[in-house]
């Protein structure tokens, strides 16, 4: 499964927790026409989700939006 969180929507929260708190964030992003810059992620667990949201499938995998708290 692949996580995406919103960097419109979320920036200050992945900023703090995906590339401080946690650090497993990846390098790249996916690009969505409506929600914009995706930051990626493949961490399962994750301490600072709030929700997700099946996005769908992207290039053979699950496509999940976390919303982080």
């Amino acid at each position: 499964m692949i996580y995406a969180i919103s960097h419109r929507v979320q920036c200050i929260l992945v900023e703090k927790h995906c590339f401080g708190d946690c650090g497993k964030i990846l390098v790249g992003a996916i690009v969505d026409p409506q929600l914009g810059q995706l930051y990626v992620c493949k961490e399962d667990i994750c301490p600072h989700q709030e929700k997700e949201l099946d996005f769908g499938e992207f290039e053979g995998e699950r496509l999940i939006l976390r919303k982080l708290k």
